[in-house]
């Protein structure tokens, strides 16, 4: 499992894709791919013979030939690392680093394609069920992997609300840093939290962090107290 350190120091660990969903989505783009060129081709009887004669070949090579080889570095180029069939599993080609691949790197993946195609797709199969980050030969050659977007999606909201840590950035209670996950987590839980009796449950939650961790200043609500309490955890952890 790859670890990414974004430009705020979060270290993030983003899961490869499922196998089953990968599979699925290969699915998919095989028959969009062969749905594609057999209409193409089908519709071509129906042009007129004057401008298949003009521009036939050309025609061939632009609107059939091009889109259908290279359907998969044109879609994942223009759609920030995804096919169609990606898109319908929630998939998406990210770099191992965390960011977003380059042309260079989509080609190169599609370059091997055929290599782990191979022996009946037996080497592609076999790469993604052994390798680390569940990759293919055309992945590893590009320094990428393929990951859900709804693991992308909440790694995103974690750096959102981690956003504040930076290397300036000075813990003010000491002891929050004693606190258990479980504690942290429930003051989470209250904070974002909008019940009715939100107020009431910050003041009650207040009152026992500040057994925990250390009394609040007399100025500081209660709400900014655990809000500070949680951000500082956060930065010795």
């Amino acid at each position: 499992m790859s670890t990414i350190v974004n430009d705020q120091y979060i270290r993030i660990r983003p899961r490869p894709a499922a196998f089953g969903p990968r599979i699925a989505a290969a699915i998919i783009d095989a028959i969009v791919v062969m749905t594609y060129f057999m209409g193409s081709i089908a519709l071509i009887p129906f042009l007129p013979a004057d401008v298949v004669q003009l521009i036939g070949p050309l025609l061939f090579v632009l609107l059939i030939f091009v889109p259908t080889i290279f359907y998969y570095p044109l879609m994942e180029t223009f759609s920030g690392g995804r096919s169609l069939g990606k898109m319908a599993m929630g998939l998406r080609v990210v770099r191992t680093d965390g960011g977003c691949p380059d042309v260079m790197a989509y080609f190169l993946r599609w370059v091997l394609l055929f290599v782990d195609m191979g022996t009946g797709m037996a080497c592609g199969l076999l790469c993604i069920l052994l390798s680390r980050n569940s990759q293919r030969l055309g992945d590893m050659a590009a320094g990428t992997m393929v990951i859900n977007e709804g693991a992308l999606y909440a790694s995103q909201i974690r750096m959102q609300e981690l956003s504040f840590l930076t290397t300036q950035y000075q813990p003010v209670f000491p002891s929050s840093q004693n606190l258990t996950p479980g504690q942290v987590e429930a003051i989470r839980t209250i904070l974002v939290s909008r019940s009715e009796n939100r107020y009431d449950n910050l003041e009650a939650l207040s009152q026992k962090v500040q057994k925990l961790v250390g009394p609040k200043p007399w100025a500081m609500a209660h709400e900014a107290y655990l809000t500070t309490v949680w951000r500082d955890y956060q930065a010795y952890h």
